[in-house]
C-alpha cells in the first residue's frame, strides 16, 4: 500500500461539539508539554469552561472540509481504558490517481541512395495526486491536504546522414529535450482564515503538528522546475580497412528553470492543550511559549534561498539556477582484429 495515500493517527477524544465549554470540560487538567516534564503548577491548563481557549485553535477544531468533515477530525473509534492523548483513533485511506498520455512519432525521408533525413518525437503528460502525503514536519497527516504533480516531457530530434564514399560517412543531428515538472501542495486553509498572523510568504502553505497525534498542511511544498537540452552535432566517419576513424564536434547547451519555489510555514505543538492555549512565555508565566517550535524558511539565512537570489518583499521565488553550454570535440580511432 502506497504510504501517500494512507494515514492513520491517535489523538484525545474529541466529540463533534466544538464549543468553548465542551472543549474546555475535555481538556481541564491535562498537562501540557513543560508540565509533563517538570511537573504540575508550571503554567497555566485548559479551564473548565474553555475561556483561555486560544481563538486560533478554536477556529482551526471548528474548521470544516467541502466533505462536511472536520479539519481535525473527530475519532472513528475511543477506547476509555488508553491514555488520554491516545483514547481516539482514526484511520483513513484515500485512492491515489495516476494518469499519463504519450505518442511517439517517427519520420524517415530517403532523399537519394546518398541521403536519408531522419526525425524522431516523443510526447508525454502524467499527472499523479497524492492524497495523504508524507509531511515534512513528521507526523502522520490529516485528510484535505493533497499533493498534485504535473509531469511533461518533450524529444524531438532531426538527423541528417551524408555517404560520400563507401568509406566515408557524415551524420549531423539538432535535438531537444524538455523535462518539466510542477509540484503544487494543495491547502484546506491558509493561516489568515483562523486568525493567525503570518508573512505573506507563509501565508498559504501552513503546517501543523500537534506532537503524538496529527499534522497539518500535507508535504507543504511547492516548486516548478523546467530542464531544457538543447544538441546540436557532427560526426564524420572514414573506413579504410580493417581501420576505422570517427571525429566530429557538438554544443550542447543545458538549462535548469527553478520557479514558484515555496516552504511550508510550520508550527509545533508539544501536546493537545498546549495547542489549544498557544501563549506565549509572557503570558503562561513560565518563559517558554506553548509553541515548541516554528518552522519557516528564511530569505537571507536559507541554503536554497542564497541559490535562488530571494527577495522576500516580493512574495515570489523565481530563478534560473543555471544555463550550462558544452562544447565536445570527437576524434576516436577503431582498428578491427584480423580474422584467423
Amino acid at each position: 500500500m502506497d504510504v501517500s495515500c494512507s494515514s492513520n493517527f491517535a489523538t484525545p477524544p474529541l466529540t463533534n461539539d466544538r464549543s468553548p465549554a465542551a472543549l474546555g470540560a475535555l481538556f481541564a487538567g491535562q498537562p501540557t508539554f513543560i508540565q509533563q516534564i517538570l511537573g504540575p503548577g508550571i503554567g497555566p491548563n485548559v479551564l473548565p469552561d474553555g475561556s483561555n481557549i486560544a481563538p486560533q485553535a478554536l477556529a482551526l477544531l471548528q474548521f470544516k472540509l467541502p466533505d462536511g468533515s472536520y479539519l481535525i477530525p473527530t475519532p472513528q473509534r475511543i477506547d476509555p481504558t488508553q491514555p488520554f492523548d491516545t483514547q481516539g483513533t482514526s484511520a483513513f485511506s484515500v485512492p491515489c490517481t495516476f494518469n499519463e498520455e504519450q505518442f511517439m512519432t517517427n519520420g524517415d525521408w530517403l532523399h537519394s541512395e546518398k541521403s536519408r533525413v531522419a526525425v524522431r518525437f516523443f510526447f508525454a503528460n502524467s499527472h499523479d495526486k497524492k492524497s495523504l502525503p508524507i509531511t515534512n514536519l513528521g507526523g502522520p497527516t490529516a485528510p484535505g491536504f493533497p499533493v498534485t504533480a504535473a509531469d511533461h516531457f518533450r524529444n524531438f530530434s532531426v538527423a541528417h546522414t551524408y555517404l560520400f564514399s563507401p568509406n566515408l560517412l557524415n551524420q549531423a543531428e539538432v535535438a531537444y529535450n524538455r523535462q518539466f515538472v510542477n509540484l503544487n501542495q494543495e491547502e484546506a486553509f491558509r493561516f489568515s482564515d483562523v486568525g493567525v498572523t503570518a508573512p505573506a510568504f507563509d501565508n498559504p502553505i501552513p503546517a501543523i503538528q500537534i506532537s503524538g497525534a496529527l499534522t497539518l498542511g500535507g508535504n507543504g511544498q511547492t516548486i516548478q522546475v523546467a530542464q531544457n537540452a538543447y544538441i546540436l552535432q557532427d560526426d564524420l566517419v572514414w573506413t579504410h580497412g580493417r581501420h576505422s576513424l570517427r571525429f566530429g564536434g557538438g554544443v550542447n547547451r543545458g538549462q535548469l528553470n527553478i520557479g514558484n519555489f515555496h516552504f511550508l510555514g510550520g508550527l509545533v505543538f508539544g501536546t493537545f492543550p498546549d495547542f489549544l492555549l498557544g501563549q506565549d512565555g509572557t503570558t503562561n508565566g513560565t518563559g517558554l511559549s506553548n509553541v515548541l517550535a516554528t518552522i519557516e524558511l528564511e530569505p537571507a539565512d536559507s541554503i536554497c534561498s542564497r541559490l535562488l537570489a530571494v527577495h522576500p518583499s516580493s512574495g515570489a521565488r523565481n530563478a534560473t539556477l543555471s544555463t550550462v553550454l558544452v562544447v565536445s570535440p570527437r576524434i576516436g580511432l577503431l582498428t578491427l582484429a584480423s580474422r584467423a
